[in-house]
């Protein structure tokens, strides 16, 4: 019976995505994993794709709902992705730390693909930005303390799922340095989009920027309401 019942789910599958207008849009009720082969198949992505998640994600926040989704612009966005390994206690960001290396202090979005990440609140302006004042202001104004925990994410094991992006969009988009901390709990797989790979995709694709932000934004605003009966420090 369950040979069969499998047999049956390849034969509808491979029917839908290679017949079906709308492949996405027939099988909301099948599993999250068997959706993501679909939007797979229809946007033509190489098999084992290790940004699925994040691209489904994508797709599906636009898909039947923005008129100038175009599940093909997935293979656009992949390259401007970075996915990265880090290990049990590893900074992801810190721009008091991208500051002493030398990288750009601007945070990534960052999305959890797997592992545990927490997001503290530092307010570390020791690298003499012109925005330490206003951090401080923003944290007494929301009563947060040092090392106090902004956010935390956690998915047990990798699937065609994602959380995130976690909450640094206010300063990436206005390209300056986060407050915030964010750092791996356990080993943790993340993918980071960095500002400048960001601004490259603007000049150079403009649809594909275009549609990314629609995802972005509406994205934020799923998230505010989930925390609306919560409110939390968003930067």
């Amino acid at each position: 019976m369950s040979l069969a019942l499998e047999f049956c789910e390849t034969h509808l599958l491979e029917r839908a995505a290679s017949q079906l207008e709308d492949p996405i849009g027939w099988v909301r009720q099948l599993s999250v994993s068997k959706q993501c082969e679909i939007a797979a198949a229809a946007a033509g992505l190489e098999d084992g794709q290790v940004l699925l998640p994040l691209l489904y994600d994508i797709h599906s926040m636009l898909a039947g709902q923005y008129s100038e989704s175009d599940v093909t612009v997935l293979r656009e966005l992949s390259p401007i992705f970075q996915v990265q390994q880090f290990g049990v206690g590893a900074t992801i960001y810190s721009a008091h730390t991208a500051h002493r290396e030398g990288h750009d202090v601007v945070p990534p979005l960052i999305w959890l693909f797997s592992g545990d990440v927490e997001h503290i609140w530092v307010g570390d302006s020791s690298f003499d930005t012109q925005f330490g004042t206003q951090f401080e202001r923003i944290a007494n104004a929301c009563r947060v303390q040092h090392y106090q925990r902004l956010e935390k994410a956690a998915l047990v094991s990798e699937s065609c799922q994602c959380v995130g992006f976690l909450q640094t969009s206010v300063c990436f988009f206005a390209a300056m340095p986060h407050a915030g901390k964010l750092f791996a709990v356990l080993s943790s797989r993340c993918v980071l989009l960095r500002h400048q790979q960001y601004q490259d995709l603007r000049r150079e694709n403009p649809k594909a920027a275009e549609l990314l932000f629609v995802y972005l934004t509406r994205k934020r605003l799923v998230q505010f309401a989930m925390l609306a009966s919560r409110p939390m420090l968003s930067l």
